[in-house]
């Protein structure tokens, strides 16, 4: 099996997707709505924060071995793959692109990114308008013996599904460099309401993988349960895992998430002012942050930029990110919109072996 690093060689190839031939056009925002109501997930989708599932594969040449995936959202993904004499764990985090071989993590090329998304399954179902971007209009065409929609995000992702019952019936994804991938869904099961295929078949023109799942859950795991441990890491490594940590605490609302990450002295610089901080001081000010706003969105907008000192013990990170939600009166009354792009840098040093945050110095784009 060719592979490139540890990674199969067909994983590498899920980069787009190609529709097949035109026979008719059809509304896509009429038609959307519809497979979402079918599987149950039209109303749903809203209170799912997290999808994991695991499944065993198989594959034509003989091979088997393990999966595990974790979808937060584009820029909070994991793909697990346990074979059976080595682990590769392939993560999202932001612009960082990782992997993860049960004793180092490396920085991987930004085309990872589809395949780690490109085998959340469930996810790609539940979010594909997410995933994909908004869709164009809709082709009519036949898919084995059924009559299909073939639905187009903007990034020429498609996602087929039966005319006449509304259920998706598979994708078509092609390679740069090979023909078109087809993954068929098939063994559907209620879980919590929303219809989900159990049995993902893969067919890439040379050899066909079939993921027999069984589990499938909702806001259940983290990325942590499979990310690599804080000891195996390099400094810079640690530093973006900090950098993680407080995206995620402002996107999820959870302050706790960071408590601990504070130096015992600090100071932040914001808006024209300064404000010197200890531990405490800090971990008061992300609860009085957080307790404010209800995020949907908070991604990097590049690949943070960190350095390390020459003797290890100061470090820092540049940041430009990206936010959208909710603010909240005294009350606890949504009082409008929220919605910013800001810079940052932060300053961390090392207190006992441990990187600790001990500066932020941050700015808004005009008007934000």
């Amino acid at each position: 099996m060719e592979t490139r690093g540890d990674v199969p060689r067909y994983l590498l190839g899920l980069l787009s997707v190609l529709l097949c031939g035109q026979v008719t056009l059809v509304a896509a925002q009429e038609v959307a709505p519809d497979y979402l109501s079918v599987i149950g997930a039209a109303e749903k989708r809203n209170s799912i924060e997290t999808v994991r599932a695991e499944a065993h594969v198989t594959v034509s040449d003989g091979l088997e071995y393990d999966v595990v995936t974790v979808y937060h959202d584009q820029q909070r993904a994991i793909f697990h793959l346990l074979y059976p004499d080595r682990r590769v764990t392939l993560g999202v985090e932001g612009k960082y692109y990782w992997s993860f071989n049960g004793e180092r993590e490396e920085e991987v090329p930004p085309f990872y990114e589809s395949v780690v998304l490109g085998h959340q399954f469930h996810a790609q179902l539940l979010f594909f308008d997410q995933l994909n971007g908004p869709l164009d209009a809709a082709e009519k065409l036949q898919c084995g013996e059924t009559q299909c929609l073939s639905l187009t995000g903007s990034l020429g992702h498609a996602l087929h599904v039966d005319e006449t019952t509304g259920r998706p019936v598979g994708l078509v994804r092609v390679r740069e460099d090979g023909p078109e991938i087809e993954i068929g869904l098939a063994r559907w099961r209620d879980i919590e309401g929303v219809s989900f295929p159990f049995l993902i078949t893969i067919d890439d023109g040379e050899r066909l993988f079939e993921y027999e799942f069984h589990s499938v859950t909702f806001n259940e795991g983290t990325l942590d349960d499979l990310r690599a441990p804080m000891s195996v890491l390099t400094d810079e490594q640690k530093l973006l895992r900090l950098h993680r940590i407080a995206m995620d605490a402002h996107l999820f609302g959870d302050a706790q998430m960071m408590k601990g990450t504070f130096g015992t002295e600090g100071v932040v610089v914001s808006r024209g002012e300064v404000y010197p901080t200890d531990a405490g001081g800090s971990e008061a000010m992300m609860d009085r942050i957080l307790s404010n706003r209800d995020y949907t969105r908070y991604d990097d907008l590049i690949r943070p930029i960190v350095r390390v000192s020459d003797d290890g013990s100061l470090g820092w990170v540049i940041v430009r990110i990206s936010a959208e939600g909710v603010r909240f009166d005294a009350d606890g009354q949504p009082s409008g919109p929220l919605e910013f792009i800001s810079a940052w840098i932060s300053m961390f040093e090392k207190e006992d072996g441990d990187w600790k945050q001990i500066g932020n110095v941050s700015n808004f784009m005009p008007d934000e």
